[in-house]
């Protein structure tokens, strides 16, 4: 018997039967580096201006999100043109373009932010647009929530919870554990990601992160991984990491943006191989 952190060699028998594998694992490699050059190219900010006018909604949506990785000012006026003459109809669309917004880092569009977060007819929008506000200008972000009467929907209630953790305030976080516990398959996918990528750091730092927890992007946390993670979070003063750790994790945002985008393409690998 073998322990789990000792290692057997198993010798090959007749001295070939490393081929086949190293030949499997060569085919890998070589699949997996033409598909990463087909995925990490990004496209011209010409190419984004072009998906950004394109007649197909679709198109416009993955324009969006190629503007919200490379942000840029002629991106995003058109993005915000768009939103503030109303002409996108699908929400998925107006989604991705608030999104955009909001990684453009242009506090003047906040204004445009305020009014869908107002206005906008479709609560998984809004939910975008209160996380742009809380990204785009923490301050006002803080007079917006109070100047807005909150809407009994559990989009909003994501949206805002998410919204005080970009302003640097964790009285959000139980409303995410909420409805990442208790919401739609779609409402649960957003707040366990929203808890992924704010308040798992948080865990980490103080070195109260699940070793073994799965962190794939856009995967729904079970109920019993959020309760985990509620009992955890309960154990800490998460104000006092988060104001200890804000200033190291906003410099730090473009390493961690890069390394989403390698997930992201890491996944995007997985379906091409499988797809093959």
């Amino acid at each position: 018997m073998t322990s789990r952190n000792q290692t057997v060699d198993h010798a090959p028998a007749n001295g070939k039967v490393w081929f086949w594998p190293l030949v499997l694992g060569g085919t890998v490699v070589l699949v997996a580096s033409i598909a990463t050059g087909m995925f990490l190219v990004d496209p011209t900010d010409d190419e984004i201006l072009t998906m950004l006018a394109s007649d197909d909604p679709e198109t416009r949506r993955w324009g969006a999100w190629e503007a919200a990785s490379e942000p840029s000012a002629a991106a995003s006026a058109i993005i915000a043109q768009r939103l503030s003459d109303q002409l996108e109809r699908a929400p998925e669309v107006r989604e991705s373009f608030v999104y955009a917004l909001s990684q453009s880092g242009q506090r003047e569009h906040f204004d445009l932010i305020a009014e869908i977060v107002r206005n906008d007819d479709s609560p998984y929008v809004r939910q975008a647009a209160w996380v742009a506000a809380g990204r785009l200008d923490p301050g006002r972000f803080r007079m917006l929530i109070t100047e807005v009467t909150p809407r009994d929907d559990p989009w909003d209630e994501i949206g805002r919870a998410d919204g005080w953790l970009f302003a640097g305030d964790v009285r959000g976080v139980p409303a995410l554990l909420r409805w990442a516990r208790d919401g739609t398959t779609e409402q649960r996918q957003v707040a366990s990601m929203a808890l992924l990528h704010r308040v798992a750091p948080l865990l980490e730092v103080a070195g109260r992160w699940p070793i073994d927890a799965d962190t794939t992007q856009g995967k729904v946390w079970s109920t019993d991984f959020v309760d985990e993670i509620a009992r955890r979070c309960a154990q800490l003063d998460l104000q006092a990491v988060l104001d200890d750790t804000r200033a190291y994790a906003e410099r730090t945002a473009r390493i961690r943006r890069d390394v989403g985008r390698l997930h992201n393409t890491s996944d995007h690998i997985a379906d091409y191989i499988s797809s093959q």
